[in-house]
């Protein structure tokens, strides 16, 4: 499968989350004086999880704002193909449970997603990075 690409893919159903969640992320990069990774963003999400298949070197973080089941859904499949990758993960369903299971780095409902809340997932993504590479050891 080989090490984790140095890219952020962004899952999101409409063209106003993926611009809110791209605007946020640059926005906060550009605070934290860090050079923003490239974002992989599609417009189809159901048809690039369908395409999505291993192996191949994930991702460092995947972002998921999707409703409902759709949201589960692409959570269970982006596990399946990339098992160690970061997730930051929001949905309008109380799936907290199922994002412990998965092992995701933050999740929050969807009707809070903000600026603020992805900032919060990217820290967490980032101590949770920072620690593995603290120990030496590989995602």
């Amino acid at each position: 499968m080989g090490p984790p690409k140095h890219e952020i893919l962004i899952l999101a159903d409409t063209p106003q989350q993926r611009d809110k969640l791209t605007g946020w992320a640059r926005e906060i990069y550009a605070s934290w004086k860090m050079t923003l990774p490239p974002l992989i963003v599609p417009e189809d999400v159901k048809a690039y999880l369908r395409e999505l298949r291993g192996p191949c070197a994930p991702p460092e973080l995947v972002v998921i704002a999707l409703p409902g089941v759709d949201g589960l859904n692409a959570a269970e499949h982006i596990r399946r193909v990339y098992p160690k990758t970061s997730l930051v993960w929001c949905c309008d369903l109380d799936f907290a449970l199922q994002a412990y299971d998965l092992q995701a780095d933050f999740f929050f409902p969807l009707e809070e997603i903000s600026r603020e809340k992805l900032e919060e997932g990217l820290t967490r993504w980032g101590e949770r990075t920072k620690h593995f590479m603290d120990r030496g050891s590989k995602q």
